[in-house]
């Protein structure tokens, strides 16, 4: 694929807006927002559009309710995140 017409671009642009409810509230908009974009592009460019959507969306939540954390929960949570994370690498 080339190149998006004009009528691609909006609907991934609305799947785009889909992934950013399904970060705060409407959590079944990401079931739709993968669909639009698996509909639209093939599998390994709609991960690859994926991605960087779902991590700046993370990035902006953690600037915004950073102030709102209880850091001694998550301080104590990270051992046990840290090796399911080593773990979920070393499969790989």
């Amino acid at each position: 694929m080339d190149t998006i017409s004009l009528w691609q671009l909006a609907v991934l642009a609305a799947a785009s807006t889909l992934v950013g409810f399904s970060k705060t509230a409407v959590s079944g908009a990401n079931t739709i927002s993968l669909a639009v974009f698996a509909a639209v592009l093939p599998a390994r460019e709609s991960t690859g559009v994926l991605l960087p959507i779902l991590i700046a969306g993370d990035l902006l939540a953690v600037r915004v309710y950073r102030r709102h954390a209880h850091w001694p929960t998550l301080l104590r949570l990270f051992p046990a995140v840290a090796v399911g994370v080593a773990a979920g690498n070393s499969r790989s």
